[in-house]
């Protein structure tokens, strides 16, 4: 494992509680939070926001990202598609009942992912679809 010294604070990413966050790239992370948004940081620059996600929920409680595309988990039970590209909603996912605290795309197939919530349940998607492809109790 190699330890590196960090080289600067990276501030003014958000004013609100910062929730989860996840790298994209050496340099990149995604973070999601109680401000509206999900961002895409530059950790090594002087201005870290590359670019915003509004997002209609105050808190997203899980993320994950796969090539352009990131999805995000809501207390209010509902899982979003991102576009990094477009910085657009792309699908909207329900099927949970309570708060959602994990969503993890698949590493072997990019348009399956798996979400989890404090309803109790796991839950398998296919981007495809609006409606979850099996639910694990």
């Amino acid at each position: 494992m190699k330890f590196i010294e960090p080289s600067h604070v990276v501030s003014g990413v958000s004013k609100q509680s910062i929730c989860c966050m996840k790298w994209v790239s050496d340099k990149d992370i995604i973070v999601g939070g109680e401000d509206h948004a999900i961002k895409l940081v530059n950790i090594e620059s002087d201005s870290p926001v590359i670019s915003s996600l509004p997002t209609a929920y105050r808190v997203t409680t899980a993320i994950d990202s796969v090539d352009n595309y990131v999805l995000s988990g809501h207390p209010d039970a509902s899982i979003h598609l991102f576009d990094l590209r477009t910085a657009a909603a792309v699908r909207h996912f329900m099927g949970h009942t309570k708060y959602v605290s994990q969503v993890k795309f698949s590493p072997a197939t990019s348009n399956l992912f798996v979400s989890s919530c404090y309803d109790g349940t796991v839950k398998l998607w296919d981007l495809r679809s609006d409606v979850p492809l099996n639910t694990m109790n």
